[in-house]
């Protein structure tokens, strides 16, 4: 039973390498390197130091997100590369929910743009930390080892729970102190917002409310995959809110540049690009630099 889960599982991997837009040529190959790198994540438990992108390095353990940019050439690549292609290097981005800083490591590097990172579980923070150290990037972004939610006060989190650890609903685990968006950011303006809360977007966006009505605020791009209903929140709350403040949802197409109208958000993966100035996000994504990615220059 246990084995014909494994088999099925790592069928289901190879299925995803066959249909990625950007592996699906290869597939067999980044299949052989995604079972490397877990094969020593997981059978000799080490930390694995492994280089993207031509020059970002990462330390990852297991269960870390940022091991897609080893085994398939880059972690969501659609949000990525949209990001890299948007911002500037005058640019202000707030990656909210940095885990050990996919986002934040691409935006400082290769867009120049000035980073501040979200992470309010510790353990993972130290860890983010040491990837920024150990990109020399420590000019470029700020480190926040807080939460964010609608109000400032003190929330528990889990831990152990690698890049799905959230505000805890039982009131177990460790604790942290919180602020809200509007507080923290009141002078910064903000052009391009990540956050991956894990279902706790609705209390983050409600602390923003004036940060999202700025006119500097442009895109977010935000993790909608209906865990808010572990927080009691209807998912549509979330898209309400973001609409109301002039948003409207898209999807990326990585090879023709072109940004794709959604109906409430995007289906086919957990995260959806919400933009407000369209025709400003099309003039900088039309201008931005071509990105190497393996055999492809986008």
């Amino acid at each position: 039973m246990i084995l014909n889960k494994k088999i099925n599982y790592l069928k289901n991997v190879l299925h995803n390498y066959k249909v990625n837009v950007l592996t699906k040529d290869y597939a067999y190959w980044y299949f052989l390197k995604y079972l490397y790198i877990n094969f020593l994540l997981y059978f000799f438990n080490k930390e694995v130091e492994f280089t993207f992108l031509d020059n970002i390095k990462v330390k990852a353990k297991k269960g870390d997100g940022i091991v897609g940019n080893f085994h398939s050439i880059l972690q969501e690549p659609n949000e990525s590369l949209f990001l890299l292609h948007y911002l500037s290097s005058e640019d202000h981005f707030l990656d909210v929910g940095a885990n050990v800083g996919h986002y934040s490591l691409i935006a400082a590097s290769k867009t120049g743009a000035n980073v501040i990172a979200i992470e309010p579980v510790p353990q993972t923070f130290k860890r983010l930390q040491q990837n920024i150290k150990l990109n020399n990037l420590q000019d470029k972004v700020i480190l926040h080892n807080i939460g964010l939610s609608d109000s400032d006060g003190v929330l528990f989190f889990t831990e152990g729970l690698n890049t799905t650890n959230r505000v805890s609903s039982s009131q177990s685990g460790i604790e942290v102190g919180v602020k809200s968006l509007d507080n923290l950011f009141c002078n910064n303006e903000l052009n391009l917002i990540k956050i991956d809360v894990e279902g706790y977007e609705w209390f983050v966006l409600k602390g923003g409310i004036k940060t999202l009505n700025k006119k500097e605020t442009n895109v977010i791009i935000i993790e909608l995959n209906d865990s808010s209903e572990n927080f009691n929140i209807d998912e549509s709350k979330v898209i309400d809110m973001l609409t109301n403040a002039g948003f409207n949802a898209y999807r990326y197409d990585i090879f023709e540049r072109e940004l794709i109208p959604l109906k409430d958000k995007n289906h086919k993966q957990f995260n959806t690009i919400f933009i407000k100035d369209i025709d400003l996000a099309r003039e900088r994504i039309n201008r931005g630099v071509k990105v190497k990615l393996s055999q492809y220059s986008i």
